[in-house]
């Protein structure tokens, strides 16, 4: 847990952090870095489910499964990801 306008730094991994993020506190992100190992966020192994149940592609109208999703008007600044949503599925 972190305060509001905080900072989280996130260490590299040999796997990627399968989820989704929700963030609802402004707050920075950061990943850091070994070598050129860095932090990746990836979907979930079951696949993303729909977490803005009031956004919709605004091309086709199908609801949005965000890999990462910021709620309530907040401020986040995220450096030093990769992120990867390959795995979809939805």
């Amino acid at each position: 847990m972190v305060a509001p306008g905080g900072t989280v730094y996130v260490c590299p991994a040999l796997q990627p952090y399968a989820e989704q993020v929700s963030i609802s506190i402004n707050v920075n992100l950061i990943g850091l870095y070994k070598g050129s190992l860095g932090p990746t966020i990836a979907a979930p192994v079951s696949g993303m489910i729909q977490n803005s149940p009031n956004s919709v592609d605004l091309f086709d109208g199908t609801p949005v499964a965000a890999q990462i999703l910021v709620t309530g008007g907040k401020t986040v600044n995220i450096s030093g990801f990769t992120l990867d949503g390959s795995n979809k599925d939805i």
